[in-house]
């Protein structure tokens, strides 16, 4: 996925047929960004995000988009978290 001008993952987990409605998990295109990294870079900036857990903690990250989320505030989050993963 392209975020303000750059690729800032290269997938999402599980396969399409498995996924969450309520939550999107992501795998980090850059081996070198932690999971737990963007999480607490996003939380610096105002938003609450998560890395993934168990063997894919430092790998992935999770998007929570359950509840009263509208399209502006989600492209919002992508912007900052753009900024977050490029540094």
């Amino acid at each position: 996925m392209i975020i303000g001008g750059g690729m800032i993952f290269k997938e999402f987990l599980p396969r399409a047929n498995r996924r969450s409605w309520t939550v999107s998990c992501l795998k980090l295109l850059n081996p070198a960004v932690q999971g737990s990294a963007v999480s607490k870079g996003m939380k610096g900036r105002g938003y609450v995000i998560a890395s993934g857990y168990g063997k894919l903690k430092e790998t992935t990250f999770r998007i929570g988009h359950m509840g009263d989320h509208t399209v502006g505030e989600l492209d919002a989050l992508l912007g900052v978290l753009g900024e977050v993963l490029r540094g």
